[in-house]
């Protein structure tokens, strides 16, 4: 069954609490004099956030060898010429017919270096008519730009040997619908998190739309969904769930909630020296609630809170995130966020 935003937010501070107080109690020091323990708190978080799975669900395994390239030349041979880049590096633009000609080689033959890394890298696929610039600096299609300030995404937990199924029904729907940014999709050589396909979209009356359209694609006996989703998200089927995109800022969804959660803990760590199960759980609420995330709908997202009712860990925040995604407090400037 399907399970709600609501629902998994339960489970998700149960256990980020329980990963924190594991990590506490086996010495970790988390009074912020140590950079690189506070890393790996949000770092458990996170894990906590992306890799939770039901007792009863298995893990995905990413495929290998000969399974491996011939999944990939299925990808590439539905990608055709469409644009298409690696989340990786610089993010540079794939040569889509060079790729699959390196997929079809006998087993032999090795893969080119940046070949053999596509496999288990994010590649982003954008819609007829963008423009690609350097570093992964795209513009849409002139029809497409009433729609740009993407806010709101649905994501697809694809079993690896059923991606290029799930990525052949998806692009008509892309090419159909202008207010789809562009998607983004793990290789089934990489299977570290259920989010396995994304569709980056503006939400707006055509949503249901898009939802209706996914949906629908997604029932065919020929497609295998692992049947959950990453916590926090609002499941709509069993392998299929809908979320909005963090606040400019928040570098990703899963990130944003992950680090507002570690935040908390700190701080009242820090206040009281302890910080008690049901009280992590009871006001991490009206945390989230500071950072424009609603009580009841996580998944949703809303503005921050202004400088003048909690100031403090708004830069707080942006010092912790700077750590959690460059390693040290000196970036912090990157993840202010808009407030009201």
């Amino acid at each position: 069954m399907p399970v709600t935003s609501t629902e998994s937010l339960v489970t998700f501070k149960h256990a980020a609490w329980r990963a924190l107080e594991d990590l506490r109690l086996r010495g970790a020091d988390f009074s912020g004099r140590n950079i690189q323990h506070l890393r790996t708190g949000m770092t458990a978080v996170y894990q906590v956030y992306s890799s939770t799975l039901p007792d009863d669900v298995p893990a995905k395994v990413p495929q290998t060898g000969h399974t491996l390239r011939t999944s990939m030349e299925a990808i590439f041979t539905t990608l055709g010429d469409r644009l298409t880049a690696m989340q990786h590096g610089m993010w540079p633009r794939v040569d889509n017919t060079a790729y699959l000609a390196e997929y079809q080689k006998p087993m032999g033959q090795d893969l080119g270096e940046d070949v053999e890394v596509a496999t288990k890298k994010y590649l982003h696929v954008y819609p007829d008519g963008t423009l690609f610039g350097w570093g992964g600096n795209v513009r849409l299609p002139d029809a497409r730009t009433s729609f740009e300030g993407q806010d709101w995404r649905i994501g697809i937990n694809a079993m690896p040997a059923s991606m290029n199924a799930v990525l052949a029904a998806i692009l008509p729907i892309m090419d159909a619908q202008d207010c789809i940014q562009h998607i983004k999709f793990t290789p089934p050589g990489l299977t570290g998190k259920p989010d396995a396909l994304i569709i980056y979209m503006k939400k707006g009356a055509d949503y249901a739309t898009v939802r209706d359209g996914v949906l629908g694609a997604m029932d065919d006996d020929g497609i295998n969904l692992q049947p959950c989703f990453n916590l926090l998200w609002n499941e709509l089927i069993d392998g299929v769930a809908e979320a909005a995109e963090p606040p400019r800022g928040g570098y990703s969804f899963g990130a944003y909630r992950s680090v507002i959660a570690f935040l908390y803990y700190f701080v009242t760590l820090k206040r009281y020296g302890r910080v008690y199960e049901d009280v992590f759980e009871l006001f991490l609420d009206n945390t989230y609630g500071n950072f424009g995330i609603p009580l009841g709908n996580p998944h949703e997202q809303r503005s921050a809170l202004g400088d003048w009712l909690h100031g403090n860990n708004l830069r707080l925040y942006a010092q912790l995130m700077s750590v959690f995604v460059d390693g040290d407090p000196a970036h912090a400037g990157n993840y202010q966020l808009p407030t009201i």
